[in-house]
């Protein structure tokens, strides 16, 4: 399934994914990395720390790398839902850009995961 909208401000295009057993497990494997993640920075990160992302890169990255096993851009993507949860906004899902996906054809869609 394929769906597109687009406003002035942002365009998407989202796409209702089959993946194999494996592939699912790949998926399960890192939103559950995700999250576990996002629940360290709650328990890591003081309530004073300045919740911007210079400051949560300076302080977190490589513990966070280390202690969650993502992607370089996975851990960023993970800060950025964590201040957007701090200020309050629910988070739900996998933050994906450009640099962790392709779309290789009609038929094909690459994800990075916890495995490559």
């Amino acid at each position: 399934m394929l769906s597109k909208s687009s406003s002035q401000t942002s365009k998407f295009c989202r796409l209702s994914l089959r993946p194999d057993a494996s592939a699912a497990l790949a998926f399960d494997r890192i939103l559950e990395a995700h999250t576990r993640l996002l629940d360290w920075l709650d328990v890591s990160v003081p309530a004073g720390h300045a919740a911007d992302l210079v400051a949560l890169h300076r302080s977190f990255y490589e513990a966070a790398r280390v202690t969650s096993g993502l992607p370089a851009r996975s851990v960023t993507l993970a800060f950025k839902d964590w201040v957007r949860r701090r200020r309050g906004e629910a988070i739900e899902g996998l933050p994906l850009d450009e640099k962790l996906y392709s779309i290789k054809g009609i038929e094909s869609v690459s994800i990075a995961t916890l495995s490559g």
